[in-house]
């Protein structure tokens, strides 16, 4: 039971980590065509084959690190965050981060050092609750973090859960929604469907 737990737990980690590398940012268009457009509609123009002016940057640029660049885990706003690979480091000083927001079981804390460089992130551990409340609490918590100056991409919130995680990530979504804020992604694993 236990190997099937973690092996579940690898694949969550790896798909969150999986949003993590697009460089499709929430709210922009996709390069390609997705559907056909509704009569009536106006279809967007087709995508260009020519080089774009401006290219996407890249969002995790692949970097080497010493034992000083590991995380750190320090308590912001009343909860423990874990800090990015390299974020201390001077060359990364304006870069801006993705946070995974660890739901329900505690299950996304699990992160190994080789994912960890690849796809460096904060995480912060919310796994005392699943309900519309705590949804409200990470979107103030959120905007209390990026008040302190940590360079969180608020565009790039991801939310993981397993179990009562993964049924309850539906009310967080909702919570958050209130506040006027989305994930970027949800990464729910074993949770019941939430037909609302």
């Amino acid at each position: 039971m236990g190997k099937i737990i973690t092996t579940v737990l690898g694949i969550t980690i790896a798909l969150c980590f999986l949003f993590l590398s697009c460089g499709i940012k929430p709210g922009e268009e996709l390069p390609f065509p997705t559907s056909t457009p509704s009569p009536g509609l106006t279809p967007s123009p087709e995508p260009s084959l020519s080089p774009s002016p401006s290219p996407t940057p890249i969002l995790n640029p692949p970097e080497s690190f010493e034992p000083e660049d590991a995380p750190t885990t320090s308590e912001v706003l009343g909860r423990n965050l874990i800090s990015p690979w390299g974020y201390q480091k001077e060359a990364n000083r304006e870069r801006l981060y993705p946070i995974v927001v660890i739901g329900m079981w505690g299950e996304g804390a699990i992160v190994s050092s080789e994912v960890g460089q690849k796809y460096p992130a904060f995480h912060v551990d919310f796994s005392d609750n699943a309900s519309e409340e705590a949804g409200e609490l990470i979107a103030d918590w959120l905007d209390g973090a990026l008040a302190t100056g940590l360079r969180i991409d608020d565009k790039r919130v991801y939310l993981t859960g397993f179990s009562a995680g993964g049924s309850g990530s539906f009310k967080l979504v909702r919570g958050m929604l209130a506040k006027g804020k989305l994930f970027a992604a949800i990464i729910r694993v074993a949770g019941k469907a939430n037909p609302s």
